[in-house]
């Protein structure tokens, strides 16, 4: 009887055996595929939000729209002022206007007795930063050539932020509600603290990222025009003052300046004779003896003279 209920157990432990293996297959099989599913690129992107994926494929884009000009116009003024109402007109902004005179080669020429021709070379030059709307970019690029008689340099630039502005909005949706975990999980004061710093730091980003993202949107939103306006070498004339003929004094003064001047001269002169006597003396002297000197060779020749004629 034993070894009959024996055998009648046999069957019920090899079908309990057969299922252990059934759900230890089943189990490694659901394993290697949730690591499959994890490793392929299909679950790669279903971590992106569908709004995410939207905004990547969306022709609407973060494109940010720059342009640069360098022209030369006939005038500098008349050109600068036409773009710059052409501008508020479409709602964009002036964000500098700088206009500077570079002079050159001066000359100074005589004109009147009383004044002078004075001529400057100058060149005028005029930067602008402008900020445009968009969508009115190609009006403003398209009229800056019209009021140019030649355009130096022309750059356009489209820089492409979408996917910088996408890793801003999710880099600030991740980690939401994780503060309180910390909170649970801090046992200690200086634990406390600690999260306290990290959730400060946190904090910090986001804001920096959010903030990023608003300079973002205005730079898609709003273009920037660079434009650099530069006229030809012009001259300015002017009738100036002789400052020589105002300050020159009348007949009178001048007349008692020249006696001044002379007397001066000769005190001058007396007072270098009287420096200098001892030269005199030694001059004077020097004239005698030499005169002396001559005169006994002039009386040495008559005399021989007269001896040769007795012979």
């Amino acid at each position: 009887m034993r070894n009959t209920k024996v055998f009648q157990l046999i069957p019920l432990i090899a079908l309990s055996a057969c299922g252990n293996m059934k759900e230890g297959n089943n189990a490694s099989y659901m394993a290697s595929k949730n690591v499959s599913v994890v490793a392929s690129p299909v679950a790669d992107t279903t971590a992106f939000s569908t709004d995410a994926v939207e905004k990547i494929t969306s022709p609407d884009r973060k494109i940010i729209k720059t342009a640069d000009f360098n022209c030369r116009v006939t005038d500098v003024y008349k050109a600068s002022t036409a773009l710059e109402n052409k501008v508020k007109a479409l709602g964009g902004i002036v964000q500098e206007s700088n206009t500077t005179n570079d002079f050159g080669e001066v000359k100074t020429l005589n004109y009147k007795p009383d004044s002078l021709k004075q001529v400057k070379l100058y060149k005028t030059t005029c930067s602008l930063v402008l900020r445009v709307p968009v969508t009115m970019l190609d009006s403003v690029t398209n009229m800056i050539p019209q009021l140019s008689s030649f355009v130096d340099s022309r750059n356009l630039k489209q820089s492409d932020v979408t996917l910088a502005y996408l890793s801003n909005e999710m880099k600030n949706n991740v980690g939401a509600g994780e503060a309180g975990k910390a909170y649970k999980y801090a046992k200690r004061s200086k634990d406390v603290l600690d999260v306290n710093e990290h959730i400060e730091h946190k904090q910090d980003e986001k804001i920096n990222r959010h903030f990023e993202n608003l300079r973002l949107d205005e730079a898609a939103n709003y273009a920037t025009v660079s434009i650099i306006f530069n006229q030809p070498e012009k001259a300015d004339v002017q009738i100036v003052v002789n400052p020589e003929y105002f300050t020159k004094n009348d007949f009178g003064a001048r007349f008692i300046s020249a006696i001044e001047v002379g007397w001066d001269g000769i005190t001058s002169v007396f007072l270098l004779v009287c420096g200098i006597w001892p030269l005199l003396i030694l001059l004077m002297a020097g004239l005698w003896i030499y005169r002396i000197l001559v005169r006994k060779k002039i009386l040495l020749g008559l005399h021989s003279n007269k001896i040769v004629m007795d012979k």
